[in-house]
């Protein structure tokens, strides 16, 4: 089996329902892992990620270079304070 070649990323919402699916939902790892298509290995990092830290906001943080307005925005939004402080 081939894949896509591309990585798939799984927001903080999917990967806490997956956990919880396993911690009570009385569904083992590999039970969950086949019903979402993903490997059971990912649970498990999900779930200690989970134990480590948690909320699923602290154990699967959003990226900065995912993350809303891009860096396009950013950047533009930036300039303009640099170039009004210097007045």
């Amino acid at each position: 089996m081939e894949g896509s070649g591309k990585r798939r990323r799984f927001d903080a919402a999917f990967k806490a329902e997956a956990v919880r699916l396993v911690t009570h939902g009385g569904l083992t790892q590999s039970q969950v892992a086949r019903q979402l298509g993903v490997d059971a290995k990912r649970i498990a990092q999900w779930k200690k990620q989970m134990q480590q830290h948690g909320t699923p906001e602290r154990a699967f943080p959003v990226k900065a270079t995912t993350m809303t307005p891009n860096w396009l925005d950013f950047g533009v939004k930036w300039r303009l304070c640099v170039w009004s402080a210097t007045f």
